[in-house]
């Protein structure tokens, strides 16, 4: 059952809701283009621009505290991470990582380590950690397979990295431990994007190619082991990867959060015109 809206019809990239479910961080303006960042908080609505200027954003997440959002962002057409706190106004703290893109996943709870994935020209999108509370951060390589890997997810105790790879020719949903062990367990097995965890970890959410909305359980045991996904529901829209259509779900997995096209991708399609020669006027003779 739809329960509201969040604001007012616009164009939001990657939104996400912060860890105490209070405020919504998103990404406004051009896909991958000028962009800003933006916080509304869901108690009054209020909407608030964090960034000063025109720059370009992606991918924020959030410090288990709820009060500081990593993004990654171009400026100067340098690549870069960027932090920035709620608690004060100080500018973005600027992070320079890699001549790369880079796509922020989660923070551990530790406040400090960010997982994230990075494109390489040679290797496609692996999987990183750094330390942001240094001064010099040493990326560290988690898992490098062939393919991309994306859409960094980790479990609430901070064990298991759920993430989709193209490695076997089409994305699917893993798990693997954030330990760096080569380990992986492939959850989907039709397609998936955008994994989710709930309920302290033992619930995994993915939105499927087909349009449904899948749902894992995740037992206990010392090493990861989980049922058949399950389906929830069918999404109002076909999910894509730069329109997931699911976002998030808050912690107890009963509320959801989904973007949804005002004008559905259904209306849209494409026309073959024949003979059109025929429709263009005719010149005059002498």
């Amino acid at each position: 059952n739809v329960r509201g809206s969040v604001g007012t019809v616009d164009h939001y990239l990657w939104p996400r809701l912060s860890p105490n479910e209070e405020l919504l961080a998103f990404v406004g303006g051009e896909f991958f283009g000028a962009s800003s960042l933006w916080v509304t908080d869901l108690r009054d609505g209020r909407r608030v621009r964090l960034s000063d200027r025109e720059s370009s954003f992606a991918f924020p997440v959030w410090t288990a505290d709820s009060r500081r959002i990593v993004t990654g962002c171009r400026v100067r057409a340098s690549l870069r991470l960027c932090i920035k706190s709620l608690d004060d106004g100080a500018d973005m703290k600027i992070v320079k990582l890699s001549e790369n893109w880079i796509l922020p996943g989660s923070i551990l709870r530790d406040g400090k380590t960010l997982i994230y994935a990075e494109q390489f020209p040679a290797t496609g999108t692996d999987l990183m950690s750094v330390d942001l509370s240094s001064t010099r951060p040493i990326p560290k390589l988690i898992g490098r397979r062939n393919g991309n890997q994306e859409n960094i997810q980790v479990s609430p105790d901070g064990r298991w990295l759920a993430y989709y790879s193209d490695e076997s020719g089409s994305r699917e949903i893993y798990v693997r431990p954030t330990s760096g062990v080569a380990q992986q367990w492939q959850i989907s097995s039709a397609g998936g994007i955008q994994p989710r965890w709930t309920r302290g970890g033992r619930e995994l959410l993915f939105a499927a190619s087909n349009g449904d909305l899948m749902s894992v359980e995740v037992l206990d045991g010392p090493g990861f082991r989980s049922k058949a996904a399950e389906t929830l529901f069918r999404l109002p829209e076909q999910p894509e990867v730069d329109r997931p259509i699911f976002e998030d779900v808050t912690a107890d997995g009963e509320r959801l959060l989904l973007k949804v096209p005002t004008i559905p991708s259904s209306t849209f399609g494409f026309r073959l015109v024949t003979n059109w020669s025929a429709l263009l006027e005719q010149p005059k003779g002498d």
